[in-house]
């Protein structure tokens, strides 16, 4: 074998080594990662209902969050608005300015660690100021007592 084609050969395995959480085109999620992947996908129906009761409720009391707009990772309560007082982060109600909110979560890849779930995605958004963005999501979510609860989570406007 050429010396460049097994250097092609080990990077392509190193990549597969390095990448092999991520779903290949056509390959099936496990049960596991469809449960995550459903809580997810219900976390952003409530946000665009503008539940935020409920939404907190998919959260653990003691996560952390460090959106684009934060300085450093907080609290989820100054996240998502809080239950009271002054809101940093605008939670939506289904409707701004007399227009619906609209999302769209794409290329996810689900990655299991007994009992702790990273679920990395883009969501492209038409956001509390109508604009639509791209942002690059990361949540953290944890099993406990049969229950999947989100414990951290970080995005970042491309």
């Amino acid at each position: 074998m050429k010396q460049s084609t097994k250097f092609f050969v080990t990077l392509v395995g190193l990549a597969f080594l390095f990448c092999g959480g991520i779903k290949a085109y056509g390959q099936e999620y496990s049960p596991e990662q469809k449960e995550v992947w459903k809580m997810e996908e219900t976390s952003w129906e409530l946000f665009k209902q503008g539940d935020l009761k409920k939404y907190l409720m998919l959260w653990d009391k003691d996560a952390e969050v460090w959106g684009s707009a934060l300085e450093g990772p907080s609290p989820k309560q100054l996240y998502a608005g809080g239950y009271e007082g002054e809101k940093f982060f605008p939670f939506p109600s289904e409707k701004i300015q007399g227009k619906e909110i609209f999302y769209k979560l794409s290329a996810p890849s689900i990655n299991m660690h007994g009992n702790v779930a990273l679920v990395f995605y883009r969501c492209t958004i038409n956001g509390v100021d109508l604009v639509p963005f791209v942002a690059r999501v990361l949540h953290v979510w944890q099993k406990q007592e049969g229950k999947w609860l989100l414990i951290g989570g970080m995005n970042m406007k491309e």
